[in-house]
């Protein structure tokens, strides 16, 4: 046991920079991201008030991540920091893959049903009530499992319920619905191209069988060829009047 944690702690110490570098990274990334989006109006644009809560969400879990580094390096084990570290990265580890799943399922909605964007921007207060319920039920989730786990050297350690439901709320669960509703956005997207593929042949070939039949009309109209009736006996006439002239020849 001893080289086991032995090890571990060589580990943890060598992936503390790779942490660090990549959570700082993280939180440029989305603080700027934040800011973009809230450029706009978001009481006009629902889809800009999920993408700042998940922006928000994944902020708190990198300074989270980086305080919870910067305390393993320091070791003070504070119950209360402990607890409070342990908190906020279980809150937002659940807040993001509940707005992940939220956004899928607006993106799904807006290329099933495209019309009914324009109703949804009425009645946009319904997608700032399901953030708030997220919001409400990871905080009341998550201060039940702080307090219910023990810990030990500043990591907890959850029990085999908690485990399995932190599991199915924080990944299972949403992977699931993110996984179903981008199948069912590709598959509508796909059957659309191909509808419209078959339209544009059947439309191509429609086309193509009238013009040439207009083509004729106008050709035939235009171009029409007249026969000079009266022409006709002239020819003959010319043609006897010769014949007589060979034959006088032969004659005399």
């Amino acid at each position: 046991q001893n080289t086991m944690r032995n090890v571990l702690n060589k580990l943890m110490q060598i992936s503390f920079p790779y942490i660090i570098i990549v959570s700082v990274v993280g939180i440029c990334g989305n603080f700027l991201t934040i800011i973009m989006l809230s450029t706009k109006s978001v009481s006009k644009n629902f889809n800009n008030c999920t993408l700042i809560a998940l922006a928000l969400t994944d902020l708190l879990f990198n300074f989270t991540l980086v305080s919870r580094c910067i305390n393993d390096l320091t070791q003070s084990n504070h119950a209360q920091l402990c607890r409070l570290l342990s908190f906020l990265s279980h809150l937002a580890e659940l807040l993001s893959a509940c707005f992940t799943a939220q956004f899928t399922a607006q993106r799904f909605i807006a290329v099933r049903f495209p019309l009914s964007v324009f109703v949804e921007k009425r009645i946009h207060l319904i997608h700032y009530l399901v953030v708030t319920l997220f919001i409400i039920f990871g905080i009341i989730y998550c201060l039940v499992l702080v307090k219910t786990n023990a810990y030990e050297h500043c990591h907890e350690e959850l029990d085999l319920n908690w485990f399995i439901s932190d599991a199915l709320l924080s990944f299972l669960i949403p992977f699931t619905i993110i996984i179903i509703l981008n199948i069912l956005i590709i598959c509508y997207l796909k059957k659309r191209f191909q509808n419209n593929q078959q339209y544009r042949f059947t439309k191509r070939q429609q086309q193509s069988e009238v013009i040439p039949l207009n083509f004729l009309k106008q050709c035939s109209s235009r171009y029409e060829i007249t026969f000079n009736t009266k022409f006709q006996p002239n020819i003959y006439e010319n043609i006897n009047i010769s014949n007589s002239r060979v034959l006088n020849i032969v004659l005399c």
